[in-house]
C-alpha cells in the first residue's frame, strides 16, 4: 500500500467515524444545537462526495470547512457531545500533522486557492489547532460548572 492508498484510508477510516459521530448527536438535538451539528455532518458529507465523485475540488471545500466548521462549533455550542467531539477532532489533527509531517489532507487535494493562499500560509497551524483545543476545554470546563 502506498503513502497516498494509507492516506485515503485513514481519512475515510476518521470521516466515517466522526461522520457518525456527528449524525448520532444531530437526530437527538432538538433546536439551535441540531442546525450547529448539522454543520458537522455536511463537512463529512462533503468529504464522502468528494470520494464517490472523485472530483479534487470539492476535496478543497472540505478542507476549507474542517477548521472553520471546528471554530463555528466551539464558538457557538453549548452541548458537551459536541464540544468534545470537536475536541477529540482537534486532538487527533494535531496527531496526523505529527505522523504525516503536516496537513494529511494536504497531501491527497488538488492545488487551490482556496486552502493555499497568502493568508493560509501566514498561519501556524501547529500552534492554531492546540489554542482551538484549549478554548474548547475551557468551554467544556465552565459548561460541567
Amino acid at each position: 500500500m502506498n503513502e497516498i492508498e494509507k492516506t485515503y484510508l485513514i481519512l475515510d477510516l476518521v470521516v466515517i467515524i466522526l461522520l457518525s459521530c456527528f449524525l448520532s448527536i444531530f437526530v437527538n438535538q432538538n433546536g439551535e444545537e441540531r442546525y450547529t451539528s448539522l454543520m458537522g455532518v455536511l463537512t463529512g458529507l462533503t468529504y464522502i462526495t468528494s470520494r464517490l465523485t472523485n472530483y479534487k475540488k470539492i476535496m478543497n471545500v472540505f478542507h476549507f470547512f474542517i477548521p472553520i466548521t471546528s471554530l463555528f462549533i466551539i464558538i457557538k455550542s453549548n452541548d458537551l457531545n459536541l464540544l468534545t467531539l470537536i475536541l477529540s477532532k482537534l486532538i487527533l489533527a494535531m496527531a496526523t500533522r505529527k505522523i504525516f509531517n503536516g496537513c494529511i489532507v494536504r497531501k491527497i487535494e488538488e492545488e487551490s486557492e482556496l486552502t493555499s493562499n497568502a493568508f493560509t500560509k501566514l498561519l501556524n497551524w501547529d500552534l492554531i489547532f492546540p489554542m482551538m483545543a484549549f478554548i474548547c476545554l475551557f468551554r467544556l470546563y465552565n459548561l460541567k460548572k
